[in-house]
């Protein structure tokens, strides 16, 4: 029986000043080849001076730059998934809006669906909180 088309999944909005660096494209790429995650789709948002948001949507990854030109789940991320993200972006930033597949998790989905057993809840910590909970207790 063959295993989902998809492991879980996770949108991230990453900002940068005016367009994608190569820094941040390499950063990408080095994560991408790992296999760890997979990119399913992209879309770069810009929040204007006036406070707007401008979305364009990436139809080939490769031509914007970025590592991957398929983007296997394209489309699955809604206009008010991105709005909400975008939320966060400062005036005169702009950002990437990647959705991800954590491809090492898909295998473990599949195994799991077929005992009848599910992932109920994950919740993603952010890097800074981590490392700022661990010095805490590093210090005491």
């Amino acid at each position: 029986m063959p295993g989902p088309e998809f492991g879980p999944v996770e949108l991230s909005l990453v900002a940068f000043g005016g367009e994608p660096s190569p820094a941040l494209l390499e950063a990408l790429h080095d994560t991408l080849a790992s296999g760890a995650v997979r990119l399913l789709d992209l879309v770069l948002v810009r929040r204007e001076a006036d406070g707007a948001l401008v979305v364009r949507e990436v139809e080939d990854a490769a031509a914007e730059g970025f590592p991957e030109a398929d983007l296997p789940g394209s489309g699955l991320m809604s206009a008010e998934d991105v709005e909400v993200l975008a939320e966060a972006l400062p005036a005169g930033t702009a950002a990437a809006v990647f959705l991800v597949e954590h491809v090492w998790a898909r295998k473990l989905a599949g195994r799991l669906a077929e005992i009848g057993g599910f992932v109920a809840a994950t919740e993603r910590i952010p890097a800074a909180v981590v490392n700022d909970l661990l010095a805490v207790a590093k210090a005491e």
